[in-house]
């Protein structure tokens, strides 16, 4: 079965009264990724990108617009069985924890270019997998390497950028 990716963000339902949903998506697949990797210092941290213009002072309204989101924790990472749930439409990978394995598409719903990061330890190695994520290309510009060193901790890097209409305005 293929999946007509345009056409699936088309039919995601996703009211601009919920314009942050997609940046919680993203957090709760760091969540899940740090109870998965079992370490007492795991981190998600979440930044916001903004215009580069500034309107005014801070504390004046003056702040210049959300134009996407990055989230960064240090949790399991895209390792072979996370990225092939994500590149399967509706994964079932993770039911047992309340997801519909809709996430990303929410992101594409409000965001035109997503770029995740990730280092994470494949058996006694660890790996680097990046790739970009959009509704025309799909997953595209994918590399995947074998990383020889051990001075390296793991980590994933989802960047959520060019909030489109109507949700950045919300």
């Amino acid at each position: 079965m293929l999946v007509d990716l345009s056409g699936r963000i088309r039919n995601t339902h996703l009211p601009d009264s919920k314009a942050l949903l997609p940046l919680f998506e993203a957090v709760v697949n760091s969540i899940h990724a740090v109870e998965d990797a079992k370490i007492n210092n795991g981190f998600i941290k979440i930044l916001i990108q903004r215009g580069h213009f500034q309107t005014g002072l801070i504390g004046e309204g003056g702040f210049a617009p959300i134009e996407g989101f990055i989230v960064v924790d240090n949790g399991i990472g895209f390792d072979e069985k996370n990225y092939k749930s994500f590149c399967t439409s509706d994964s079932t990978w993770k039911i047992s924890r309340g997801s519909k394995g809709i996430g990303r598409f929410l992101w594409l719903k409000a965001f035109s270019n997503i770029t995740v990061s990730s280092v994470y330890k494949s058996a006694d190695k660890y790996c680097k997998r990046e790739f970009n994520f959009s509704t025309e290309k799909g997953v595209y510009e994918h590399t995947h390497e074998n990383l020889n060193t051990s001075d390296i901790e793991c980590q994933t890097i989802v960047q959520l950028t060019d909030y489109q209409s109507p949700y950045k305005e919300k």
